[in-house]
C-alpha cells in the first residue's frame, strides 16, 4: 500500500518544518511520499525542504486558496490513497499505519477520517478561540483525512471555487456521503494548534467568511 501525504502550506515555514520533523518518524511499515504544495510568497518554505527533507517534493501551488492548493498537490500524487494533513498539525508517529489498517479492515470504503486534537483544551475555552476539532467522526476535516485517489478524483476533487478555508470540507463530506461510507480511525490521529485571533483580524476576515457560507 502506498500512501502519498499531501500537505498544502501558505508563509508558514516554522510550523510546516514542525510538521515534517515529526512525519519522518513514521513507523516505516508502510510506504509513502509527501508532498508540499507551496501557495507562499517567499522561497522559504521551498529553502526548508531542499536543505531539511530533500526527500519531501516540493511543488509551487495555484495561489487560489487552499482547496485548489490541494488539488495541486493530488494531482501529481503517485499513491493510490492519499493523506491531506494542515501544515500546522502535529501528526502521531502511527497515521499512516493506523489508515492502512483500516484500509485492509475496509476494502470497500475510500475515505476514512482521523482525529484531530486540540493543543490546549483550556485556550479553545476562550471566546472566538478556533480549532477543527474531531475526535469521534463525522466532520471530515482536511486537516487529516485519507482518500482513495482514483475515487477523489471521480467525485470531482475539492471544489477550488472556495477561496478560504472550511466550507470546501464541508462541500466535498456533503458529496462522498450521498455515495460512500466514510469511517472515522481514531488511532490515526493529529494534534492541531488552538488559535484566538483578534476582533480586527475577525472583521477583516468577514466579507470573505460571508461570501463562503453564502456559495456553499
Amino acid at each position: 500500500m502506498y500512501f502519498s501525504v499531501i500537505i498544502p502550506t501558505c508563509n508558514r515555514t516554522e510550523l510546516l518544518d514542525t510538521c515534517l520533523s515529526l512525519l519522518q518518524l513514521q513507523e516505516l511499515a508502510v510506504d509513502y511520499e509527501v508532498i508540499v504544495s507551496d501557495d507562499s510568497n517567499t522561497n522559504s518554505t521551498r529553502l526548508l525542504i531542499n536543505n531539511k527533507y530533500p526527500y519531501v517534493i516540493w511543488i509551487q501551488g495555484p495561489q487560489q486558496g487552499p482547496a485548489a492548493n490541494r488539488n495541486k498537490g493530488a494531482s501529481i500524487a503517485k499513491g493510490k490513497w492519499l493523506v491531506f494533513l494542515d501544515d500546522d498539525v502535529k501528526p502521531d508517529t502511527n497515521l499512516l499505519i493506523s489508515y492502512s489498517t483500516a484500509i485492509n479492515a475496509h476494502p470497500n470504503i475510500s475515505a476514512f477520517e482521523g482525529a484531530i486534537y486540540p493543543d490546549d483544551w483550556k485556550l479553545l475555552k476562550l471566546d472566538m478561540a478556533e480549532c477543527p476539532i474531531n475526535t469521534t467522526g463525522g466532520c471530515f476535516w482536511s486537516a487529516n483525512i485519507c482518500i482513495e485517489k482514483s475515487f477523489f478524483e471521480q467525485i470531482g476533487m475539492f471544489d477550488d471555487s472556495f477561496k478560504i478555508a472550511a466550507q470546501e470540507d464541508q462541500e466535498i463530506y456533503n458529496r462522498i456521503r450521498d455515495i460512500s461510507l466514510i469511517i472515522f480511525v481514531s488511532d490515526a490521529k493529529v494534534v492541531h494548534p488552538v488559535r484566538v485571533p483578534s476582533v480586527l483580524d475577525k472583521l477583516n476576515r468577514l466579507p470573505q467568511s460571508l461570501n463562503s457560507w453564502i456559495f456553499f
